[in-house]
């Protein structure tokens, strides 16, 4: 089975995708409510509703959920489980049977216990789900897929810097770039302190790359090295 499995079961048609109004991401409502015990974001209840596949989700609270997820405590912008190179070494086998792909579901629920929006993850467990035809919990991981990238989708076109899909893990923007059908064309690069352009092979729609707003991502990585400063001893 090859290692690199694109996001096939997740994939939004680009043209549809790139038609629906966008609404920028205001981050600072976003905190403010997923972390009010009264407020119908409130995260840890968008969570657990998350966790049991809730297909119920309003877009608004698919927005507040992923997003939200970059204000709590645990929030690493960066992080991956260490379960996701246990399944690549599963998948490295030539030949995969009905228990190695049980094996990669089991690994990929630890995954996410850790890191529940990591994409790799549900990716490989969707997958693996439907080889051996468990029908309820590819349901399952879809609207959990269908959560996050509805969230992405919703928040730009990624044309324009004005428009950058805004992302709360880097990783979540080549797989957007899957999800739409675009190939990462190898080029990565930082602008204006907190935006990313990748760049995209030839592809119907004419576009060169796409910019993804990871102002969330800098902000963990700013927020790590200061605490880090202030834990230095005084001199």
């Amino acid at each position: 089975m090859k290692l690199k499995i694109l996001f096939f079961l997740a994939i939004i048609f680009p043209s549809l995708a790139m038609a629906q109004q966008k609404t920028p991401v205001d981050f600072r409502e976003i905190e403010r409510s997923v972390n009010d015990p009264k407020s119908h974001y409130y995260y840890p209840e968008l969570l657990r509703r998350y966790r049991a596949a809730d297909t119920s989700f309003t877009l608004d609270e698919k927005r507040h959920l992923y997003y939200g997820s970059s204000f709590q405590d645990n929030y690493d912008a960066y992080g991956s489980s260490s379960y996701e190179d246990s399944i690549r070494t599963v998948l490295r086998k030539k030949t995969l049977l009905h228990d190695d792909y049980l094996k990669v579901i089991r690994l990929a629920d630890a995954a996410l216990l850790e890191f529940p929006f990591a994409l790799r993850a549900l990716n490989y467990k969707a997958v693996s789900c439907r080889k051996i035809n468990e029908q309820m919990l590819y349901r399952q991981c879809r609207a959990q897929m269908d959560v996050i990238f509805d969230a992405i989708i919703s928040s730009g076109d990624g044309k324009t810097l004005e428009t950058a899909m805004a992302v709360v893990n880097v990783a979540d923007e080549y797989a957007t770039l899957s999800a739409l059908g675009l190939q990462f064309a190898g080029s990565q690069q930082l602008v204006e302190d907190h935006y990313d352009y990748l760049t995209v092979q030839k592809n119907e729609y004419g576009l060169e790359g796409l910019y993804f707003n990871a102002e969330r991502c800098f902000a963990a990585m700013d927020k790590l090295f200061g605490d880090d400063e202030k834990k230095k001893p005084e001199k």
